[in-house]
């Protein structure tokens, strides 16, 4: 969510739907939101309502589907055991095989968490190997060992600096894969 408004002045033309601590199948930190996979059913559907942390915890009214041709699922860094393979199987299959998705690799250096997030970040890169529409962006590298460049004191929030990283690596992965940066 911290690099919301850096992806905003990248991304000027695409869909978000950012809220704070979202897991794949569980909202987050706003009411009524009801997670990651739901979500993208209904923005893919083109009808209903998703819910957006910034500024309010606001819901966006979906009319037609918003979903653009590379799709960024930015989920797993307050790991909760619901990134599975059936989850991004399933995003596969709401996104279909024309559209790209770009799986960003979560980090937390937290000793609580940093195992988990290092199986979410296998299990991602593991995906896209067997996935010809499936790319990654991976943070959890190149943050590794730099954390106090690019995160802030809690060991998992990108700092200014982070921020900047997130989104330069998320414009290459999408420009790497032959996509325009403006159609996500």
């Amino acid at each position: 969510m911290g690099s919301e408004d850096e992806l905003k002045s990248k991304f000027s033309n695409s869909f978000f739907s950012v809220v704070s601590s979202r897991h794949p199948t569980s909202g987050g930190d706003c009411s009524g939101d009801p997670g990651g996979l739901d979500t993208l059913k209904t923005i893919v559907s083109g009808s209903g309502s998703v819910v957006t942390q910034n500024p309010n915890c606001n819901k966006i009214t979906v009319e037609n589907s918003s979903l653009k041709n590379n799709v960024v699922w930015e989920l797993g860094t307050n790991p909760n055991g619901a990134d599975s393979k059936e989850t991004l199987n399933e995003i596969i299959k709401q996104i279909g095989k024309d559209r790209k998705l770009f799986l960003v690799t979560p980090y937390n250096n937290n000793s609580s968490s940093k195992e988990a997030t290092g199986k979410i970040a296998k299990l991602y890169r593991d995906f896209a190997k067997s996935n010809d529409n499936v790319y990654i962006v991976d943070w959890a590298k190149a943050v590794e060992g730099k954390e106090s460049k690019y995160l802030n004191e809690d060991g998992y929030h990108p700092n200014k600096e982070g921020q900047k990283l997130l989104v330069s690596l998320i414009s290459n992965a999408v420009s790497s894969s032959g996509s325009s940066s403006s159609s996500s």
